[in-house]
């Protein structure tokens, strides 16, 4: 009997003390849960990137093959579901805020004359050319940081965990992509902002910010004239001149994706249609009883470069050509 009464006190002090120490543990403050995954750059930690699992066994994250530009077309792409917002530009006390500036996408085929027409364009206008990032190499005439970006494969793919680019997109072997933060805080102070993107990039941002990018197309003349200032920059293959020949075709019979489409067939003329499409794009956000003459004027022109005043038959003899 005395056995029993002593197993009992004793079972009586364990409980007791159990429940202190279970009191004391739900009083104490939870740690918070521990990323994983740390950025390269030494930065905060990452859960994007590649992960540490197991006893020491890394699980990398494999990159989603991009789809083919002629398959996105009919849906673009999904917005984004986390799209990084930049902070409100500061205004001074009694100044109206500025007006928002202006997405302004270029793209076309390699060769089409792109990087001409933005330089003759752009010069003097205070605009925020978004300079990309790409895989490939650098030519002999192009300067990292000034054409492009140039950067290791491992790094891009870095950038894309982390949800970096506001689009990118793989062509003839090669990644470019867009990052989007300097693009937010420019906009958001009023500038306006000239992406010279691949067209699969374009119907990404298209797909993301839909009606809020005002999309040109560059086209050429002919494929013919295409294919002899391809030939003539005498920096790529047979092979890859051909991959960038079928692609342009593709590009081309879509058209209809932008919202206008300036043949580059007379350099002064197509810079007057980028500078009159501008116009017309900033014209648009004020009432028409705010509109100058030269508005109006950049309004007509805008006009007749609208990619719905092209038919099929228009396009076939581009690609025929």
């Amino acid at each position: 009997m005395e056995n029993v009464e002593a197993g009992l006190v004793n079972f009586k002090v364990l409980a007791k003390e159990t429940r202190k120490k279970m009191q004391a543990a739900a009083r104490r403050p939870k740690r918070p849960p521990r990323n994983v995954g740390a950025s390269r750059k030494g930065g905060a930690r990452n859960q994007a990137g590649p992960q540490q699992t197991g006893a020491g066994v890394k699980r990398e994250q494999r990159a989603i093959p991009l789809p083919r530009f002629a398959r996105m077309l009919p849906g673009m792409m999904v917005p984004d579901p986390t799209p990084s917002a930049a902070p409100p530009a500061r205004t001074a006390p009694g100044e109206a805020p500025p007006h928002r500036g202006l997405l302004i996408v270029m793209t076309g085929a390699s060769g089409v004359g792109k990087g001409t027409l933005r330089e003759r364009w752009l010069a003097g206008q205070d605009v925020f050319y978004s300079t990309s990032w790409t895989t490939r190499e650098a030519r002999p005439s192009e300067q990292d940081g000034v054409d492009y970006v140039f950067v290791t494969p491992e790094v891009f793919q870095e950038k894309v965990w982390e949800n970096g680019f506001l689009e990118h997109a793989q062509f003839v072997g090669n990644h470019y992509g867009t990052p989007r933060e300097p693009i937010e805080a420019a906009l958001a102070r009023g500038q306006d902002v000239v992406l010279e993107i691949e067209v699969e990039g374009a119907m990404q941002v298209k797909g993301r910010v839909g009606e809020d990018a005002v999309l040109i197309f560059i086209m050429p003349p002919s494929l013919t004239e295409l294919r002899r200032r391809l030939t003539g920059r005498a920096t790529e293959t047979p092979e890859r001149i051909e991959k960038r020949l079928t692609r342009a075709r593709d590009e081309i019979m879509h058209a209809h994706a932008f919202r206008y489409v300036v043949v580059n067939d007379d350099l002064e003329r197509a810079v007057n249609e980028l500078r009159a499409v501008q116009r017309a794009e900033h014209a648009r956000l004020r009432p028409a009883s705010e509109w100058t003459e030269e508005d109006r004027e950049a309004l007509r022109l805008a006009e007749t470069v609208r990619s719905t005043a092209l038919t099929r038959e228009d396009l076939l003899r581009v690609v025929e050509g």
